[in-house]
């Protein structure tokens, strides 16, 4: 019927049985891969080709960022800070301040987790004055902002008929309510013109740039959990996509954008955990090179440590008793928030480790202008709700 098969494009008669038109496929776009030791320097690659793309022509809006695994897009947001990205997938509610708050408390009530008791402990008390589900959902209701409720509310509308969870207890249904909001996305409302999207909402669709990272066997095939629990032969039985059936259809969702697209860069991770795709060598692509160091100024060039000098040069005391000296010693910064800013914890469960991350990552949301504000914002975090009483002359 086919004569000799060829590699092409095909429209096909499915009733008569007859190719009505067949095109041969154009040559493959210019590849670049590139390979990293930290899943997070990808990020300096990904503004780096973008800005690349566009120097040579390309429209920003004809461009795609491709992610195998969409919680990549966390790290694009937190460092988009022109709003140049729009994000197809919108932002998973798992992120939220009221789904925190709620997973928080069901660690504290069913694990006594410590750590979940700081981030929830002036909400215990409330939390455990409701009663029934009712109770419990008015209590999500109060906490949520104005945006978390336009995303809740439907939803909570539906949950609160399920008269049958009345039976249940407040940590049963409290873990229900999780797992239900888990799937609830917001809307992206940033309106970059260049687009971020998983590899399946990229079907169909052609771009004349792409940049596709997590290029690793971990998420390039993306297999999911359930295609485990049926074995290949009862799939073909049951006339079922077997694993490999899926395995190919994403190969050619990928080959379709290299070929579409004038310049494609892939990135993947490689270290003692991670290797990459073997479907790097089925495109018929290489492995590229490590680059850690060649992006690095795209992302840190305001922020890329050169230390940060202390606004006061302090003195040391004539004595120093061993536990400062050990403290001097190991890291004279910690030294100047202990002893010269007596900088001190006000709650003692609470551990400095997590109380300075908590800090960074405020200070990251707000987007510092310099590094000068980064820093002074960091101080004015760290500084709020402790005891600042400076004895030192």
């Amino acid at each position: 019927m086919f004569g000799e098969f060829k590699y092409g494009e095909y429209r096909y008669d499915l009733h008569g049985g007859n190719v009505l038109e067949y095109k041969k496929l154009p040559e493959k776009s210019k590849v670049i891969v590139e390979n990293f030791s930290n899943r997070i320097n990808q990020v300096s690659f990904v503004f780096a080709s973008l800005e690349e793309m566009i120097n040579e022509g390309i429209k920003p809006e004809n461009i795609v960022v491709i992610l195998p695994d969409e919680t990549f897009s966390e790290y694009l947001k937190l460092l988009d800070i022109h709003n140049n990205l729009n994000f197809a997938m919108g932002k998973s509610f798992v992120y939220s301040d009221i789904y925190i708050m709620l997973e928080a408390l069901f660690k504290y009530i069913s694990e006594k987790d410590e750590t979940a008791y700081l981030k929830i402990k002036n909400k215990t008390d409330e939390f455990e004055k409701t009663e029934g589900l009712k109770g419990l959902l008015d209590f999500i209701l109060k906490h949520a902002n104005i945006k978390e409720r336009k995303i809740l509310d439907e939803e909570i509308y539906k949950i609160s008929r399920l008269k049958e969870l009345e039976k249940y207890s407040k940590e049963e249904i409290l873990h229900f309510l999780l797992e239900r909001f888990k799937g609830l996305v917001f809307d992206d409302v940033r309106g970059g013109k260049i687009t971020v999207m998983g590899v399946l909402e990229s079907r169909g669709m052609s771009f004349d740039g792409a940049v596709i990272v997590d290029f690793n066997d971990d998420y390039v095939p993306n297999v999911n959990d359930k295609d485990f629990f049926l074995n290949s032969e009862i799939r073909k039985k049951a006339k079922l996509p077997t694993r490999k059936d899926k395995e190919a259809l994403q190969k050619n969702y990928y080959y379709n954008i290299l070929l579409n697209a004038r310049k494609t860069k892939i990135s993947y991770v490689k270290n003692e955990e991670k290797e990459p795709s073997r479907f790097l060598y089925e495109l018929g692509l290489d492995f590229g090179e490590n680059r850690d160091r060649y992006y690095e100024d795209v992302l840190y060039k305001t922020s890329k440590a050169s230390f940060y000098k202390y606004k006061e040069l302090f003195e040391l005391p004539h004595t120093l008793t061993p536990t400062k000296l050990k403290v001097l010693l190991e890291c004279p910064l910690k030294y100047y928030f202990s002893y010269v800013l007596n900088i001190k914890n006000d709650d003692k469960k609470e551990y400095f480790g997590s109380k300075f991350h908590t800090v960074l990552q405020n200070v990251l949301k707000s987007m510092p202008k310099s590094r000068e504000d980064y820093f002074n914002k960091i101080m004015q975090e760290l500084l709020k709700n402790t005891s600042k009483k400076n004895t030192l002359k």
